[in-house]
């Protein structure tokens, strides 16, 4: 996600177009645009065996790892889904099995930056660190 909102200062702010970017909706427009250069930068540095696709639409984001080897074919994936308010991150591995990863909603700070609130936790995330939880054990592990 651009951090164009993100480099303001709060006197600075226009609050009305920060608090419509943290919006669920244009926030998870805005995360799928990230998610597509996450997985690029992966691509590009050859981090798995795999590749990694991306399939994004209005209310989900699939990131899916295929690989191809010994003449076997698995793939795993994560998934985002907006859900009302709340972004779901569920996973599922080769045999098709789906967990819940975590999920969290979108707010803007009092200091004008869009974090994510983790359920279950009191404190906020910076989005790349929303998507580093999402997506690091897909993309570095084998």
């Amino acid at each position: 996600m651009k951090e164009t909102i993100n480099d303001c200062l709060p006197e600075d702010l226009d609050w009305v177009i920060a608090y419509q970017a943290s919006m669920p909706l244009a926030f998870f427009r805005a995360l799928s645009e990230s998610i597509k250069a996450d997985a690029e930068s992966a691509r590009r540095f050859g981090l798995a065996a795999g590749a990694f696709r991306v399939s994004a639409g209005d209310r989900e984001i699939v990131v899916d790892e295929t690989i191809n080897a010994r003449g076997y074919r698995s793939s795993r994936s994560v998934v985002f889904s907006l859900r009302r308010e709340v972004i779901v991150v569920t996973i599922s591995d080769q045999r098709g099995n789906i967990a819940k990863i975590f999920s969290g909603k979108p707010l803007l700070t009092p200091k004008g930056r869009i974090h994510v609130l983790v359920e279950g936790s009191a404190d906020t995330i910076p989005v790349w660190e929303f998507r580093r939880r999402a997506l690091a054990d897909l993309f570095f592990s084998s």
